[in-house]
């Protein structure tokens, strides 16, 4: 051959080429098998040379059959035109260790190749599993109820989960099986390297649970849990040629129960975590220091951490979260405002909640007017099996009604009498006779904006004169105080009188406005002759004009 090469066609896509010779590596599409080409020397007339190609399996695949099938090209025998024949395919058939090609012992194809003796082999070869050791990974599943880590006899076995051999440090999954029913699995034809194996629940014996695998307490032995804490993968397990068969790769499955309880209640004049002190629905004075504590509580079986509340007001002021103690109560470094009503709290990284345990925030609260209303939600995530967990609670507190601020302004109006008020009283004609008003703030908060005003409405004579003294400044009235005005009013032979006093306010606290008012009415005690039908029209005429109406206002100096 002036010039030549040989080609090979690998059965086994895995084959590699061991020795000197370049080669380039085509994978032929319409054989389906991996082809190497081979550049080696011209050789002389009557020159022979012999080319070994060594190639390799993974040990997972010992046993199996590979082929490898040569035929070369030259100047002789060309295959380097476009149009061809495919190269011949592999004999499946054949027998280990023979040769040549199924009906072409020489290579020979439709189209005219050119084939001076045999031109073609192709040889069966398989690796003996003796030769090329692989191992296994193999354990067993069982449901871990007292969550030692050691299985014990009357425990039961979890088929159905699946289980993942993984290469150690990875994510990326090797193989998969499935837990017979006696909760048994095994990984064959494992390679010698180091390996992780990664747990799933499959058959949860308490579906309505959250599940996870029973910490590690040791290595992998004999009736043992070797299941991570975080990932549920065993620590990394050595597959060597001393140590081909890893066993005793079990995990304990455990079932938790994750709960989150919080309370929130009012305490009065002091701080308290104790539930039996809380009241839910509180009735307090005015004058009484109002705590709100609140009491988070583990109810489950698993840790709980990333706890978060969120303080969520309905009516009413809102709690100083700016104060708030407790020595369980650890904050962040502060509180989120969201708006006027909802405020956001963040507990520390290093907060967790054991299972059983609590923690106690007491925060005070401003108690106005109206009714506080607000909403406690607590939000954690277990940190076994990371279940998000929330619980709210709702608590109302409100003043006992004697102490609600409410505004009430009493007015009276008349001729005092020994201290006593009187109306509809005959008064003395032309001669001027004092009368009283008195404004009381009679409600339980003080006034502001305080004004008054007299209006005439019979007769023609009014109060005249009228003057007040202010007992806390013109225009506020405190709790109890009293205001009071005088005037004189003097009445015309035969005439009547009647008037009214509005008295107007503005509470302190609740900003809610109060009024009153009060009626004085009085006649001339003169009595005129009968004097005939010319009397009776004059008395009539005298009643149309004291039907005339006045009018008086009295207001605070602005």
């Amino acid at each position: 051959m002036s010039s030549s090469g040989i080609k090979t066609q690998l059965g086994y896509p895995r084959l590699h080429r061991h020795g000197e010779c370049d080669y380039q590596l085509v994978f032929n599409k319409l054989a389906g098998v991996v082809e190497r080409e081979y550049k080696v020397r011209s050789l002389k007339p009557g020159e022979s040379e012999f080319y070994t190609v060594r190639g390799t399996v993974t040990r997972s695949e010992a046993g199996k059959v590979i082929a490898n099938q040569a035929f070369y090209t030259s100047n002789q025998t060309p295959r380097s035109r476009p149009n061809d024949p495919v190269p011949p395919r592999f004999n499946a058939g054949k027998p280990l260790g023979s040769g040549n090609i199924s009906g072409s012992s020489s290579c020979t194809a439709p189209g005219g190749w050119v084939t001076p003796g045999d031109a073609c082999d192709q040889v069966y070869a398989s690796i003996s599993p003796a030769s090329v050791p692989v191992g296994s990974i193999s354990g067993l599943i069982w449901w871990d109820k007292n969550r030692d880590g050691i299985k014990d006899s009357d425990q039961p076995l979890i088929a159905n989960s699946t289980v993942t051999l993984l290469k150690a440090g990875s994510d990326e999954p090797i193989s998969t099986q499935v837990t017979n029913a006696r909760g048994e699995y095994t990984f064959d034809g494992v390679e010698t390297g180091e390996y992780q194996v990664a747990f799933n629940a499959g058959e949860n014996p308490q579906p309505d649970k959250s599940w996870a695998f029973t910490l590690a307490k040791s290595a992998c032995v004999r009736d043992r849990s070797c299941a991570g804490e975080d990932t549920s993968r065993t620590p990394t397990l050595t597959v060597s040629e001393k140590s081909l068969n890893v066993g005793n790769v079990n995990a304990g499955l455990v079932t938790f129960d994750a709960a989150l309880k919080v309370l929130k209640g009012a305490s009065v004049n002091k701080q308290s975590a104790n539930k039996a002190d809380l009241s839910q629905n509180a009735v307090v004075k005015a004058a009484d220091k109002v705590w709100q504590s609140i009491i988070v509580e583990n109810t489950g079986d698993e840790p709980i951490g990333n706890l978060k509340l969120v303080d969520a007001v309905e009516s009413g002021a809102g709690a100083d979260w700016q104060n708030v103690s407790g020595n369980e109560c650890t904050l962040d470094a502060g509180t989120t405002q969201s708006d006027e009503k909802n405020t956001s709290v963040q507990f520390t990284d290093e907060t967790v909640l054991a299972p059983g345990a609590s923690i106690a925030c007491h925060v005070p609260l401003l108690v106005g007017e109206d009714e506080h209303k607000d909403t406690i939600t607590v939000t954690g995530t277990s940190t076994r099996t990371n279940t998000p967990l929330s619980d709210s609670s709702t608590m109302w507190v409100r003043l006992r009604p004697e102490d609600v601020p409410t505004p009430m302004i009493t007015a009276e109006k008349g001729v005092l009498d020994k201290g006593v008020f009187t109306t509809n009283i005959p008064l003395e004609q032309a001669k001027p006779t004092t009368v009283t008003f008195k404004v009381t703030n009679s409600g339980n908060e003080d006034l502001e904006s305080v004004d008054l005003s007299d209006t005439t409405t019979v007769g023609r004579d009014s109060v005249q004169s009228i003057s007040c003294e202010w007992p806390a400044g013109e225009g506020s009235l405190k709790v109890g105080q009293s205001l009071t005005c005088t005037g004189t009013l003097t009445m015309s032979a035969g005439s009547k009188h009647s008037d009214t006093v509005y008295a107007v306010g503005v509470g302190v606290k609740s900003h809610k406005n109060t009024s009153d008012e009060a009626s004085f009415s009085t006649y001339s005690n003169v009595v005129f002759p009968d004097s005939g039908r010319g009397g009776v029209i004059g008395l009539t005429i005298m009643g149309m004009i004291l039907l005339s109406v006045g009018a008086l206002s009295v207001r605070r100096r602005k």
